[in-house]
């Protein structure tokens, strides 16, 4: 997947932060190694009075499955979880204190977009699960860092099926992991 947001300082912030970090600075990012179907993980960072929110979540959490969608349902659920996807307010809020607005936001899924020979490998590999993922990168102009005291997810209400999100964030203030389940949905920075 190719990142559109040009943000070489909160790659540069996040390659401190996360272990994703050379993904994150190649302008990319992937979470393979760790797919478990239930975890969907959220990173975030801030450089001044910007905050990016990159997640990623397995396929199964989203729309329930991880293949290719061949039926008219499957179609459908996965154009809902992307029109869900890119639009964040539907996903999470952060405190009006902050005043943050989203001013980009994009989503993509890897359930579509297998080339030819990764098909033809997976073949060769039957007993191999596959692993298709939802990722959506979000960039928010805050006008007041100070007031940017918790993130409240939305995530749970949406995508039931997710069992916990793992939350990397990367502040002026602090670095902070933390993992949120349904019934605990604040991230307090």
């Amino acid at each position: 997947m190719k990142n559109s947001f040009a943000l070489p300082a909160l790659a540069m912030l996040a390659a401190g932060a996360f272990p994703y970090a050379s993904a994150v600075a190649e302008g990319h990012f992937h979470q393979h190694d760790a797919h478990v179907h239930g975890v969907v993980t959220f990173n975030l960072a801030q450089d001044g009075n910007e905050l990016l929110v990159e997640i990623t979540a397995p396929g199964a959490d989203i729309v329930g499955f991880e293949h290719e969608p061949s039926s008219l349902d499957d179609k459908e659920k996965l154009a809902r979880a992307l029109a869900t996807l890119q639009t964040p307010d539907t996903l999470l809020s952060f405190p009006s204190a902050a005043n943050c607005q989203l001013t980009q936001a994009e989503a993509t899924e890897t359930l579509t977009h297998r080339s030819h020979d990764e098909h033809e490998h997976e073949h060769e590999h039957e007993h191999e699960h596959e692993h298709g993922e939802f990722s959506a990168q979000f960039l928010y102009q805050c006008n007041n860092m100070a007031g940017l005291t918790y993130l409240e997810l939305h995530w749970f209400e949406q995508f039931p099926a997710t069992e916990q999100v793992n939350i990397n964030a990367f502040t002026a203030k602090q670095q902070k992991a933390a993992t949120l389940k349904p019934g605990q949905p604040r991230f307090h920075f």
